[in-house]
């Protein structure tokens, strides 16, 4: 049998949300709900941001997905295309579906004229992306504190709700936008992450920051990490205490921000990292762009799709 690589006209969703189940798992109904909140909704859920594999026979063999995004590099807004939801399966792998679903994804994002493609590769694959063009530009940080020492100033917060929503927008706006490397999130784009976490299928929490009576900021946590925060730097000190308060294990941020500067500036703390040199965050220019030349930037956790 071979196979063939198409841009779809249409998609069944459901055929595509059945093979990622059965390949990713490690239950088919856990994976189902989770592709299923990845893709419905998303703003750039379509047609022609597939990548399918399938053999002579119309049998789907591999699926890859263009993902959207607009980045931050050094003060320009490029067009990005994220290349996710990669599976091949397991009878059609090491016989090229996977190389030639990248070269297609290449040519099309190249087609639609866009700056760039980055990607989240897990470590095991380490050196795999490489062979596309793709290299590593960021890196994943823990930050872990000793010894932390609580401020007397509370933190006053609130539960999240759907009324925050332009908060969140703002405040991630004037926190992030800064940041190489940080994503232009449009409230398509937030409402969409919002409703993945409220619904449970992202398990992380978000904590409304109150100034008096006031919403000023919000935190997000997951896995007992700090993983994105865009409040006022006065209430850096407060934000500590709470953390100790929760027992919370460590800050993963962009290593721009200002909170993180901020902690490794006022307390003790450990710097644990992952260089990925040929993994992790990467990424490859479609057009030649000078800002691109020594680019090195850390996105947020809740943009790793």
């Amino acid at each position: 049998m071979t196979f063939k690589v198409i841009v779809p006209e249409k998609i069944d969703t459901r055929e595509v949300l059945d093979f990622l189940a059965n390949v990713y798992g490690p239950t088919y109904d856990k994976a189902y709900r989770i592709f299923s909140s990845v893709f419905l909704g998303e703003p750039s859920f379509k047609p022609d941001n597939f990548i399918l594999a399938r053999e002579t026979n119309g049998q789907l063999v591999g699926v890859m997905r263009i993902v959207e995004r607009e980045i931050w590099v050094a003060g320009a807004k490029l067009t990005s295309g994220g290349i996710s939801s990669v599976a091949v399966h397991p009878d059609w792998r090491r016989q090229g579906v996977c190389s030639a679903m990248m070269k297609r994804s290449v040519q099309e994002m190249s087609r639609r004229g866009m700056d760039i493609s980055v990607l989240h590769g897990r470590k095991v694959l380490d050196g795999f992306y490489t062979r596309f063009g793709y290299r590593g530009i960021g890196r994943y940080i823990d930050l872990r504190f000793i010894d932390l020492t609580e401020s007397p100033v509370l933190l006053k917060t609130e539960k999240y709700k759907p009324g925050h929503k332009k908060l969140c927008y703002r405040m991630y706006k004037k926190n992030y936008h800064s940041l190489p490397g940080s994503f232009n999130r449009s409230p398509a784009i937030w409402n969409w992450l919002l409703k993945r976490i409220e619904s449970g299928v992202f398990p992380a929490v978000i904590t409304i920051v109150k100034s008096g009576k006031i919403p000023a900021g919000y935190i997000v946590v997951k896995d007992q990490k700090l993983i994105e925060i865009a409040v006022p730097a006065k209430f850096y000190p407060a934000v500590i205490s709470w953390f100790k308060h929760r027992n919370l294990e460590s800050v993963s941020l962009h290593p721009g921000h200002p909170f993180f500067d901020y902690c490794r500036r006022h307390y003790s703390t450990i710097f644990q990292e992952r260089r990925p040199l040929n993994g992790g965050y990467m990424m490859r220019a479609i057009k030649k762009n000078p800002r691109l030349e020594d680019i090195c930037f850390h996105t947020s956790v809740l943009d790793e799709v």
